[in-house]
């Protein structure tokens, strides 16, 4: 697997709210999205910015769709697969969010 950073669409209109998250990728994607990988305590840092009302619109945004992400059991390689069903991202340095 190889490290990278990877972001989601900001829940707000801020464009300043996008939150980077570094994880592993095989190279699979979905829909052309990334299928990141990430650690037990990278995965709490995404269930904590999202799940903070500060960092979203309560009345735009509905998270029953990562919630039944925090059922998740890690893989045999310790990490939580977040590939699939989410719109992940390669975020570059050089990249405008």
């Amino acid at each position: 697997m190889i490290k990278k950073i990877f972001y989601l669409q900001p829940l707000t209109d801020d464009p300043d709210a996008v939150q980077h998250f570094e994880g592993y990728t095989t190279g699979r994607t979905w829909n052309g999205w990334q299928c990141p990988w990430f650690t037990k305590k990278v995965r709490d840092q995404i269930f904590a910015y999202y799940f903070d009302p500060a960092n979203r619109n309560p009345d735009k945004d509905d998270l029953e769709w990562l919630a039944d992400y925090k059922e998740m059991k890690p893989h045999e390689n310790g990490l939580y697969d977040f590939g699939g069903c989410l719109c992940w991202e390669e975020y570059t340095e050089e990249q405008t969010v």
